[in-house]
């Protein structure tokens, strides 16, 4: 089972850079999980590792964002750069863990 989350990621490089995170099932599961009122993907992994549920394997590919202020379209940048982050993302399908 796999679970691959993209999302905006500030890791202080240039706009479209992209991130590999690997999150291991001993980080997801550290720590309680939060409130069920606004939970976050995060929170949810974490509840399912209490309830006894087997955790996916879990990779983040985050693109380093070059606005981040409210609205629903890309910005020149990223949307430039959206080739590179499918490919980017088609390249976790398959991947041995």
């Amino acid at each position: 089972m796999q679970l691959i989350i993209v999302d905006a990621l500030r890791g202080g490089g240039h706009p479209g850079d992209i991130y590999r995170l690997d999150l291991r099932e001993e980080n997801i599961a550290a720590g309680p999980a939060a409130s069920l009122h606004g939970m976050g993907v995060l929170d949810s992994l974490k509840l399912m590792s209490q309830l006894g549920q087997q955790l996916p394997q879990v990779t983040v590919i985050g693109i380093e964002p070059a606005d981040v202020s409210h609205g629903l379209q890309l910005s020149p940048v990223i949307e430039a750069m959206l080739p590179t982050i499918i490919m980017a993302v088609e390249s976790e399908f398959g991947r041995p863990d």
